[in-house]
């Protein structure tokens, strides 16, 4: 497996050579990396770190800069809890729009990241290039951009699904996942994504890695057993989802056809954060998201109260402001009103709000309103999107702070007391409260935040893309942001599912595959950040084209029109 795969990314390497041969090789030509600054630099590893010249010559040896780019900066991060970074931009001398990215390992020389708009390859009217090509490009890139050890045990592109996000429009770019194996297995959560342009040229890089050590798949659950356990256990949710920002390969106006069909909210199956969707393969627990033990839950509701639909009609600008007005009396402290976002105050108040009406007031104190400003945004049936508090002072360390629990009581009473008419439709994201070093680091900081998050109920039912978020200031306990983060608009009322969670399994179940793969949880990278170590696991779980079951029609829905194109094209 592993020497076929090898010969076939060599030679796919070599045929890049066509597209390639505009751009000026640097010395070695296209099989050249692993050879000098990678393989080098990883005998040093942990004790060395490439200089700045070092990274350049590097740089070189991985793509060819155009001679009228100029490099504009050359940054070394080091952050202990992460590998030491070399972060590269070059920018045209005529166009300050077009640029070359690159982010570095400073300790092997291995491309992390990659990305360049360099006015080669516009988006314009025109077919892609044949997939071999593509895909030449894609491999040669690989083969320079990584140490020989790792591109050569890397899976076929797309062989286990995307995996990766990443939102373009596939009538102008192609996306390839190479996911990482090791001894056979794949590791969903680790490999390298790449984009190629309308022309094949490489666009876009990622390499996702952890260098924690893999466990052996030794004392593991059998194939069979576990395969049969884990159709049992998983427990995908019946979810309202917004379709169009969950799938990707669409273009603009494909993007917004969703929504003036009709057809953008969707009534599925899928998986919410504490559903059990993994097997663990030593101890035969089911697993979710977070990497943690799933357990039953249900989503309770805040209180009874649901809002009452208010037609078509839209509210006008000087009914927002009554309303922002009356909001802020339920809150501490007396404010004036300031200006309409745009900065007249004379607006024409009789004007009816189209998307939004945002609202700026000050403290009513003189002494204050230099260094606070509240912004508060209404929707055009009323409702309140968004509220935030600007503090224009210097950020000190808080010596004394709420804990965690205060806070979190402090933003339920908030979400109380602005949304008491849609308590019965918003409900507790519950997360796990953060480690005594993050509340250090948020102390520390004093400008960082308690952070809540409150769900979206339609009928009972979870809005999936759209959430509150309540934010708490620790030094003081003030509320200082209240808002919806996204501009969705949910439906009012849901067709009714005519599926099961049963049968939702056996379709999912019939589209993916069982298998046993190594899984990072959802949070690892947030935790390196933090210099916590998150160990790989082995589970067993269901691996391919992400994608939903339409609780109505029972269709599985590929997220991603390039692989429901190609998977169509196989049947």
């Amino acid at each position: 497996m592993k020497n076929k795969k090898q010969t076939w990314r060599l030679t796919a390497g070599l045929s890049a050579a066509v597209l390639l041969a505009s751009l000026p090789l640097p010395a070695g030509g296209v099989l050249a990396a692993g050879s000098t600054g990678a393989a080098t630099a990883a005998a040093e590893a942990d004790t060395a770190s490439l200089t700045k010249t070092q990274v350049m010559d590097r740089a070189g040896e991985i793509v060819s800069i155009p001679a009228e780019f100029t490099l504009e900066g050359a940054s070394l991060t080091n952050n202990h809890s992460l590998p030491p970074t070399w972060n590269l931009r070059w920018k045209s001398e005529g166009d300050e729009s077009k640029y070359i990215h690159m982010e570095i390992d400073a300790r092997t020389g291995t491309l992390i990241e990659y990305s360049r708009d360099t006015g080669k390859s516009k988006k314009t009217g025109g077919n892609l290039v044949e997939e071999e090509k593509a895909l030449g490009s894609a491999n040669g890139f690989l083969i320079r951009a990584l140490p020989k050890e790792e591109w050569e045990n890397l899976s076929e592109p797309n062989e286990f699904g995307l995996n990766f996000d990443y939102y373009y429009d596939s009538a102008q770019e192609r996306v390839y996942t190479f996911t990482r194996m090791h001894d056979g297995i794949p590791f969903i959560e680790n490999g390298v994504q790449i984009v190629t342009d309308r022309a094949g040229v490489v666009v876009k890089y990622k390499r996702y890695w952890t260098d924690e050590p893999l466990p052996e798949a030794k004392d593991i659950l059998a194939e069979e057993e576990a395969v049969k356990r884990l159709a049992e256990k998983t427990r995908p949710s019946l979810v309202v989802v917004d379709l169009p920002s969950r799938r990707s390969g669409f273009s603009f106006d494909e993007h917004d056809a969703f929504y003036e069909k009709g057809e953008a909210y969707k009534l599925v199956y899928g998986y919410l954060g504490k559903d059990p969707r993994y097997l663990d393969a030593k101890s035969g627990k089911m697993l979710n998201i977070w990497g943690t033990e799933a357990k039953d839950y249900e989503i309770t509701p805040l209180g009874n109260t649901i809002s009452k639909s208010t037609g078509e009609k839209s509210i006008t600008q000087a009914e927002a402001k009554k309303i922002a007005d009356d909001l802020l009396k339920k809150l501490p402290g007396s404010y004036r009103f300031l200006q309409f976002r745009g900065g007249s105050s004379a607006q024409n108040l009789e004007q009816v709000v189209e998307r939004h009406a945002g609202m700026e007031y000050v403290p009513a104190d003189p002494q204050k309103e230099k260094t606070e400003k509240v912004t508060v945004i209404i929707s055009p049936k009323g409702e309140l999107l968004q509220y935030y508090k600007e503090i224009n002072s210097e950020s000190k360390k808080v010596d004394k702070a709420i804990s965690y629990e205060q806070a979190k009581e402090i933003a339920l009473q908030m979400v109380k007391t602005l949304m008491p008419e849609r308590l019965g439709e918003l409900y507790l994201i519950e997360r796990n409260p953060p480690s005594d070093q993050e509340v250090e680091e948020i102390l520390a900081s004093g400008n960082r935040n308690y952070v809540f998050s409150y769900g979206l109920l339609i009928d009972g039912i979870p809005f999936d893309p759209l959430y509150l978020d309540v934010r708490v200031k620790p030094g003081t306990g003030e509320l200082v942001e209240f808002g919806f983060l996204q501009d969705a608009k949910p439906p009012a009322t849901l067709p009714a599912a005519k599926i099961d969670r049963e049968a939702a399994k056996k379709i999912e179940q019939k589209n993916q595959k069982a298998m046993l793969t190594y899984f990072l949880p959802e949070n690892w990278m947030d935790k390196a950040k933090r210099g916590e170590k998150q160990t790989p696991m082995l589970v067993y779980r269901n691996i391919g084209d992400e994608g939903l079951v339409d609780a109505v029609t029972g269709e599985w829905i590929i997220l991603d029109k390039q692989r429901e194109k190609e998977s169509k094209g196989r049947k």
